[in-house]
This record gives structure tokens, sequence and C-alpha cells, in this order.
């Protein structure tokens, strides 16, 4: 794909490759994102289409997608080199993605406040928020007993089976991916020899990103934060967190954290596998779902 914006200006588009690390790397960089390498080859391989945008010959801006099955595409990771934006760059990047994504179903998005309007133009329609829950280092932890137990390699089949009508599609490649990077924020709550929540985590560049945590109820949310916390001592912790469940917020308030910023959760087309919101406590990140 080539689009001239100007008498001299060409945005071009080409898929995305492990090569191209560096430069996404360099792009979240001057966001202050939270990625590592590990991240962006998690993009490569979750089967989407990844776009690097090219200006007159230079790298300007990056997006990726995960597709979750044929129930909808995860766009994320829309990034443009400061020194190049309004150029339409982001734009183009946006509808190329959008145009490859449609073709399996309705698309999502996790949208910053500062983006929400531009989506909007392109047909997104808001779904709920989110809010982003940071904790510094140098807080007191609040240890307690747990009821949880690490997630083994016997459980992580449950687990994602437990998964899938909560979150409204398969996202096995996903969790095995983040479980397989940090097996020690993994928990899960069994009762009966049955799932009946489970938390994940992962390490960042700046923090350590406690999510997905989905269970059935708020207390249990708040036994698999604690068994994740004790591990992430003396560490920066993020948590992208739901805002609907009052008593999850203030528990994460009490525990230490702050908010940061807000998420609108956004849809193009008609999502007919709609999850189950109300057992969902924390994402995965906004570039995951």
């Amino acid at each position: 794909m080539v689009k001239r914006i100007g008498k001299k200006d060409y945005i071009s588009l080409r898929k995305m490759n492990v090569d191209d690390i560096s430069f996404g790397m360099k792009l979240k960089s001057y966001t202050g994102w939270n990625q590592v390498e590990a991240d962006w080859e998690m993009f490569l391989n979750a089967g989407g289409e990844n776009f690097i945008a090219n200006l007159n010959g230079r790298d300007a801006g990056t997006v990726t997608s995960i597709p979750y099955s044929d129930h909808f595409t995860w766009i994320g990771m829309v990034l443009v080199d400061p020194g190049l934006r309004r150029k339409g760059i982001g734009t183009a990047l946006l509808k190329k993605s959008i145009e490859q994504s449609r073709v399996n179903g309705p698309v999502r998005l996790d949208a910053t406040t500062d983006g929400y309007e531009l989506y909007k133009t392109l047909g997104f329609r808001k779904e709920y928020e989110l809010v982003r829950m940071v904790r510094k280092s140098d807080t007191t932890d609040i240890i307690s007993d747990h009821g949880c137990s690490l997630i083994n390699e016997n459980d992580l089949s449950r687990v994602m089976n437990y998964d899938k009508p909560v979150f409204g599609a398969d996202r096995s490649f996903i969790l095995q991916s983040l479980y397989s990077r940090n097996p020690e924020y993994a928990f899960c709550i069994k009762k009966w020899d049955s799932i009946n929540g489970y938390c994940l985590g992962r390490s960042g560049s700046q923090y350590e990103q406690i999510g997905p945590v989905v269970t059935e109820r708020s207390e249990y949310a708040m036994e698999l934060c604690h068994a994740a916390l004790q591990k992430c001592l003396m560490k920066n912790v993020v948590i992208d967190a739901f805002t609907d469940k009052s008593d999850w917020i203030l528990f994460l308030e009490e525990s230490g954290f702050s908010a940061q910023r807000t998420f609108i959760r956004m849809c193009l087309g008609d999502l007919k596998h709609k999850g189950i919101t109300k057992k969902q406590f924390a994402i995965a990140g906004p570039e995951i779902g």
C-alpha cells in the first residue's frame, strides 16, 4: 500500500517481522510504554497482520493485531515516531489493520482518551471503561494468607477452558505465552477440584503487570492479587482494572495502588461474543485485551 499525502510525501506499509522489533522498541520507549521484546514476539506469533509504516523511505509507525478465532480481532501498538506525527501515518496504519481484521468479524481495541475521538470517526463504539492502577516499589506491602495455588502444567488447560466463555473467545496462545514467561505470577483458585478463578502476570520494562484476573467473586480476585503481589516485592506494579467493581477498586487503593489513566474499550462491528464482564477484574493489557 502506498499513499501520497503531499507533493513529496508518501506513506507505504509493509508487514512487520522479527527484524522490526528493535524499531518497535524504539517507538514504545518514546511513549513510555511497558512492552519488552518478548511482547513483540508474542504479537508477531499470534497469527495476525502486523504492519510497519514508512514515510519517504523512513520507518515511521507500527500496528499489531491479534485474531481471537473468528469472534473478534484485537488491534494494538499503534505507534508513530513523535517527529513524524500529524502526517496521517497513524490513520493509514489503523485503516489497513481494520481492513485486514474485519474479514474475521468485529474489531476491538482499548483506546486512550487522546485516541478516542479518532476511533469514533472510524466507526468504533464505546463498550466500557478501564482504569490503569499503579503501585510504586516503595509502597508497604500488605502480606496476608491466601487460598490460591500456583498454576502447574496440568492446571493450565483447565484455566484456558475456564477463560474462554468469560473472555468471549479462545486466547490459549496468549495465556500460554504469559504463563511460560512468568509462571511465578500464575495462580488459581480451586474449589472441589474445579477452577474458580486465575491470574497471570508478566514482566515489563517499567512495571510488573498483573493480569488477566478472571474469577467468580471479588474476594477471590483479591486473594489472587495478594498472591501475585507477594511475588512482586520491591517492584513497580501495574493493573488494568475494570471500573464497574467498586469493592475491587477500593481493595487496590488500600493495597497502595493509585489511578494513572483510563482506557475506553471500543468495538467496530456487531460483537456477538461479548464475554462475561462480571467475572473479569483485570485485563492482560490494552494491546492484548
